[in-house]
């Protein structure tokens, strides 16, 4: 099993009321995910500064983490599988499978009018549609990411913790 060596993070943004989160549908393998991606230079080694930014770029969702109103969860590490991009010069790209080490952000919002607040008009074009999903319904969805399987149980289980606990 190769491991890429670069970090990344997985940002999930769920409204509480609403008992969802938002995904995105890829424009490239044409599946549903969390918005997330690997550090890049300007993180500065901060997987959360990662979330934050791969989630103004795919989702449109701009966040402050100076905000002290903001309200997340470092779920943990988790090694997830995911593909990577392959350039062929000038023909099409091709995905290779591989794992990542991953950080799993959770954003929480009391609900899904607090997140458009933080909503933008520009993204980079990844995904091709963006939506709010039921978490009971997220394995509904026609494709998924083997990553985002990989997240969303994760987060499901915490969620379920968390509200037995509070």
């Amino acid at each position: 099993m190769k491991i890429e060596d670069r970090p990344g993070a997985c940002a999930i943004v769920y409204s509480v009321k609403d008992d969802k989160v938002l995904m995105g549908l890829r424009s490239d393998t044409h599946k549903w995910s969390f918005a997330g991606g690997k550090a890049e230079k300007e993180d500065n080694n901060n997987l959360l500064y990662t979330a934050v930014r791969e989630l103004k770029e795919e989702f449109g969702v701009e966040l402050n983490i100076d905000d002290k109103n903001l309200s997340y969860f470092d779920l943990e590490n988790a090694v997830v599988p995911g593909y990577k991009r392959v350039k062929h010069g000038n023909s099409p790209d091709t995905f290779e499978e591989t794992f990542y080490n991953t950080r799993i952000f959770l954003f929480l919002f009391d609900d899904i009018n607090e997140v458009k607040k933080h909503m933008i008009s520009n993204t980079d074009g990844e995904m091709s549609n963006i939506q709010w999903v039921d978490i009971n319904n997220v394995f509904n969805l026609d494709k998924l990411m083997l990553s985002t399987i990989s997240v969303y149980n994760v987060v499901n289980i915490f969620l379920k913790i968390m509200r037995r606990d509070y």
